[in-house]
């Protein structure tokens, strides 16, 4: 009978840090993608000569993630050097909880 009562709010907890994980998980190698790409983009220009390289180093330093090609923007006459930056739209983890989606963002620029 007591396991009836607190089993509800046991499993709202475990779901809850599961989901909380996995957003840290999205956001933190969204972020690892484009301070990657940065970096590459103005310490070594032979790898990451074009806009279309960087794109793709941003795309494979996001570790787990099927982030298109697309996602990720380069503006290399920033201010503050080559600024990188991109979104994953694709993780909705309330869905069940209709709160809507979440969209990570991230953005990178280096040297500075």
């Amino acid at each position: 009978m007591e396991f009836g009562f607190t089993s509800s709010i046991y499993f709202f907890v475990l779901f809850g840090v599961f989901q909380v994980s996995l957003w840290l998980w999205t956001d933190f190698a969204l972020h690892r993608g484009v301070e990657a790409a940065a970096r590459c983009a103005a310490v070594t220009p032979t790898i990451c000569s074009t806009v279309d390289s960087i794109k793709s180093h941003a795309r494979a330093q996001s570790y787990g993630l099927n982030v298109p090609v697309t996602s990720f923007t380069v503006n290399a006459t920033a201010s503050c050097g080559v600024q990188v930056s991109g979104t994953h739209a694709a993780f909705d983890f309330t869905q069940g909880l209709g709160l809507g989606a979440f969209t990570a963002s991230a953005t990178a620029c280096y040297p500075k």
